[in-house]
């Protein structure tokens, strides 16, 4: 490991030095040797010549404290440069972590995956992305780091359980507030359908929040549907059900029916508007999710709404519209709260 060793008389001054320059390595011990004191560093730094300061090669005992960050965790393990690539934010999900490695850092993915698992004592399993959401399910594939083989974990989130395993169906935890946003709106009594229902989050969160409401979740995926059915008992809800179905081959007997209607498809929500738009109640409120350019706000989705609100000669009022998160530098992810007539 990379070192720079002083005389005892230097070595206070030379120890504050290294720190006020943000060089010094958390997790290595420094060593005394006759006269002589080793610190480990980041890298070589230009030092003071009174210091008399050598930098080499030298071998270092762990100090036997837990790093503070993934940061400390990985100095003298990975090359300052690539260290200042890695990204400071990752999912957590259940005891998953699910990492972004940037390009330039990838060699060391499974260095970073260990780090961040021995920074966080909860978590048991480290994953890379190694491919976008894709196919007809949107699902990603994921590249196991560090700790536990596996892919699914238990998530909780709003006092509600779920199963969920991450290779095999969609999930996002970034939508935890507006699936607790939606579910304290939803009132007793209601019949509440949740399109691309997934494993269950918006219907079952919404499901613990109201026990009065009916509520169907619809989902395409059979993985997802195992799953929902699964967490439907994990909390014992006797007002949820899941629909292994495709949306657009619903039957006539759930046009009109529905008082609220969730549209969280990760991607093109607007090409099921019509199906959604015939499933409402008059004055049902719907809640539409798109990405959309940052630039053109909400022009693209409401643009969408207004025309197949007109197709089905139905009138529609905007509610609510807001920013869920930002998603990309150009894009971002919205939400559109709005009723028909």
């Amino acid at each position: 490991m990379l070192g720079v060793r002083t005389t005892l008389n230097h070595a206070q001054r030379l120890k504050m030095y290294i720190v006020s320059k943000n060089a010094a390595v958390h997790g290595a011990k420094p060593k005394k040797l006759g006269n002589y004191i080793f610190f480990p560093v980041k890298a070589r730094l230009p030092v003071p010549e009174e210091f008399n300061a050598q930098f080499g090669d030298y071998s270092f005992e762990p100090d036997g404290e837990n790093p503070k960050s993934v940061f400390d965790a990985l100095s003298g393990k990975v090359p300052q440069e690539s260290l200042e690539l890695v990204k400071r934010s990752f999912d957590i999900i259940g005891d998953i972590a699910v990492l972004e490695i940037p390009p330039g850092a990838e060699k060391f993915s499974k260095e970073i995956g260990k780090a961040v698992l021995e920074v966080h004592h909860n978590l048991k399993v480290a994953l890379a992305k190694s491919s976008p959401m894709e196919g007809e399910y949107r699902v990603r594939k994921f590249t196991h780091l560090f700790g536990e083989n596996r892919t699914d974990t238990l998530y909780v989130e709003n006092g509600a359980r779920m199963k969920v395993d991450l290779a095999k169906m969609y999930f996002s935890p970034r939508l935890a507030t507006e699936r607790m946003r939606i579910a304290r709106m939803v009132k007793p009594g209601e019949d509440y359908l949740v399109l691309f229902a997934g494993c269950g989050p918006f219907a079952i969160v919404a499901g613990r929040m109201c026990k009065s409401a009916r509520i169907t979740g619809v989902e395409l995926n059979p993985d997802a549907c195992e799953y929902f059915e699964r967490n439907i008992k994990l909390n014992k809800l006797a007002n949820v059900r899941c629909m292994h179905a495709d949306v657009r081959k619903l039957g006539p007997e759930h046009k009109g029916k529905y008082d609220r209607i969730a549209m969280p498809l990760p991607k093109d929500a607007e090409l099921f508007l019509s199906e959604a738009i015939s499933f409402a109640k008059k004055g049902a409120v719907i809640h539409l999710y798109s990405f959309a350019e940052i630039e053109s706000g909400y022009d693209k989705p409401l643009a969408a709404i207004a025309s197949e609100c007109a197709e089905a000669g139905r009138k529609f009022e905007v509610l609510n519209k807001r920013v869920v998160r930002p998603f990309s530098a150009h894009v971002q992810q919205v939400v559109i709260d709005f009723s028909v007539f």
